[in-house]
């Protein structure tokens, strides 16, 4: 609580300007001195199913507070913060947390910036899926409305080079991993499976990771190269011990982490506007820095390619798109999941019957477990995948109504997600939204694990000051 009072003190000392939220700063121009603060307070009710499905449970509620900063200093630079006040409910869970989503400093020196701190930085252009992104870390279980929220601010150093009037070089350093919460967090597994301390890299230069983004606009085309090396947003899941009876074979204990990989990744996007029609398309490619024979829990290399058209109206926004990925040197994974999300299989049934069944043979079932449970989460359990996913965008009553219904549909894996939303204007600043969550798969997908325990409805109150 004196934490609290002392950030308010502090940022109370500021002049303040009323302006609500603001735009990033970080390609204005004509900058002069001046400092804005603004936030907002929300409050925000989830109802979802409770774990066994039979009753409708509060899944969320909370109240959050938060303060936004926005600096200029003449000519020469300017900074940013965002920080976060949140108390409630969530997940079963008491939640009382301060975020600090976002705090950098800006330096310009003529046709160089400087962005140094801990900010959100993605690539890609196209709106649902952005496959040339492969290190900003996302919260896909956060509790808001805004699919802003989902991401989570990194610490890294990112310059930008203006090369001429319509193209510039960025140059990006990450020099601490900071991991994407995975969509498995809500998730019960089994009660024999416990968790031990993920294994993040040591913050040592060696693990920095990289990356360079040449970016290309002009009348006719908005274009962009980039290229990472890194680690990947996602952690995988990995094997450290097990235990087991060994006259029954039911798994008393099987312990696991999380560990990083690192990848080399390479993306091209390209905007084309023709009237009011935007198209967008992307292609990426990743590739494990390590060889997947030497960990089985490597991803395979892949390919992914997305193409959307969006046409906009005085009234109506309207994106369709598809995602498509391809799987390199694809090899199926010899066990089902199932050890995982369900009850483990009888090791007995997993071996043939005349070969002795020892310690070493459970162990390599469960690696072969794990490593199926990686490719459901990586969506690499099938060669080719192939989505499709729109977005209408609908401004009712002078703008004073938003109605949106974004959706998205796997054809490879059958999941269903939708996520239909209204939003009311009741004044200048205090917004009410209300919407729901919906994911579905067929049986043993990983909708169909984790949509009964993230699916809800929910209402957001919001006031911007």
């Amino acid at each position: 609580m004196y934490k609290l009072i002392a950030i308010i003190t502090l940022l109370g000392t500021i002049s303040v300007n009323g302006q609500g939220l603001f735009e990033n700063a970080f390609e204005e121009e004509n900058k002069t001195d001046n400092s804005v603060l603004s936030g907002f307070v929300r409050s925000a009710i989830y109802i979802g199913n409770s774990e066994d499905k039979e009753i409708p449970c509060l899944q969320s509620i909370y109240g959050q507070f938060g303060l936004i900063l926005d600096s200029k200093v003449g000519q020469s630079g300017g900074a940013f913060a965002d920080i976060r006040f949140r108390y409630g409910s969530e997940f079963n869970e008491d939640i009382s947390e301060i975020d600090l989503r976002e705090a950098y400093i800006d330096l310009f020196a003529g046709p160089a910036s400087f962005r140094i701190g801990k900010q959100i930085v993605s690539w890609g252009s196209t709106s649902f899926l952005n496959p040339s992104d492969q290190f900003s870390p996302i919260n896909p279980i956060v509790r808001s409305p805004d699919p802003d929220d989902m991401k989570i601010g990194s610490w890294s150093v990112n310059t930008k080079l203006s090369i001429a009037g319509n193209s510039s070089l960025q140059i990006l350093w990450i020099p601490v991993y900071e991991p994407s919460i995975l969509l498995t967090d809500p998730f019960t597994f089994p009660d024999y499976i416990t968790f031990s301390e993920s294994a993040w890299p040591a913050r040592e230069i060696r693990n920095s990771s990289y990356g360079f983004l040449y970016d290309l606009r002009s009348s006719l085309l908005d274009g962009s190269l980039s290229f990472f090396n890194g680690y990947r947003n996602n952690p995988r899941f990995s094997f450290e011990s097990a235990s087991f009876n060994m006259t029954t074979f039911a798994p008393e204990e099987i312990k696991l982490y999380q560990e990083p990989y690192r990848i080399n990744s390479a993306g091209l996007n390209l905007s084309i506007p023709f009237g009011s029609y935007i198209f967008r398309t992307e292609f990426a490619w990743m590739d494990p820095v390590d060889e997947v024979e030497d960990n089985i829990y490597l991803p395979f290399s892949e390919l992914s390619y997305t193409a959307e058209i969006e046409q906009s109206g005085a009234n109506v926004t309207v994106i369709a798109g598809y995602y498509g990925k391809y799987i390199l040197s694809f090899e199926a994974p010899v066990a089902e999941p199932t050890g995982m999300t369900g009850s483990f299989p009888d090791p007995s049934t997993l071996f043939p019957p005349d070969v002795p069944i020892t310690e070493e043979l459970i162990n390599g079932a469960i690696a072969s477990q794990i490593d199926a449970f990686n490719q459901l989460y990586d969506y690499q359990l099938h060669e080719y995948y192939h989505n499709v996913y729109a977005s209408v965008s609908v401004q009712l009553l002078n703008d004073l109504v938003k109605l949106e219904i974004p959706g998205m549909y796997n054809f490879t894996t059958k999941e269903l997600m939708l996520r239909p939303s209204i939003e009311y204007s009741v004044s200048d600043g205090l917004l009410i939204n209300a919407g729901i969550l919906f994911m579905k798969g067929e049986e043993n997908s990983l909708y169909d694990l984790v949509g009964p325990v993230i699916n809800a409805g929910y209402m957001t109150f919001k006031l911007l000051f």
